[in-house]
């Protein structure tokens, strides 16, 4: 599995003249490749330009932690708004061949993975979070308020 992250290609506002346009690039690559220092997840390729997007590849996870990494790069400084990443294989022959997912994706719970902060639907329960003793970290649903779909 590859994800790819597509980051609209703009230049950073403010620069003085004559300044790279595109210094958010160095940025998520010394931050990737941090990750991939760590044993986190593996830059797949060197990023590059495609059309008007920069493309950055990782691989080395699971989807789940693949896209929260995504999710991060999509977050940093400087980084140009719209970022989506594309979910693929290391198979595809061009970029974007994959299920596309927008950047940064809402907050979810920790414990059942329903959006945090949702309205309530017919469609959704209004119990408490049904596995609120996993260990994992991150946000939760508040007590009595989880908004984990019906039936999960």
């Amino acid at each position: 599995m590859v994800v790819e992250i597509h980051v609209p290609l703009l230049p950073t506002p403010g620069l003085p003249h004559g300044s790279y346009p595109f210094p958010w690039i160095e940025e998520v690559e010394d931050f990737l490749s941090g990750l991939e220092d760590q044993g986190d997840v593996e830059v797949f390729d060197e990023g590059e330009e495609d059309g008007d997007v920069y493309v950055f590849l990782i691989t080395g996870a699971g989807e789940r932690d693949l896209l929260a990494v995504a999710s991060r790069v999509a977050t940093l400084p400087g980084v140009p708004e719209g970022a989506v990443a594309v979910v693929g294989n290391d198979e595809a022959e061009e970029f974007g061949r994959g299920r596309r997912v927008a950047l940064p994706p809402p907050a979810l719970c920790a414990s059942c993975w329903a959006p945090l902060g949702a309205g309530l639907g017919s469609e959704l329960c209004d119990g408490p979070c049904d596995k609120p003793n996993l260990p994992v970290a991150g946000p939760r649903c508040d007590p009595g308020s989880c908004r984990q779909p019906a039936g999960k």
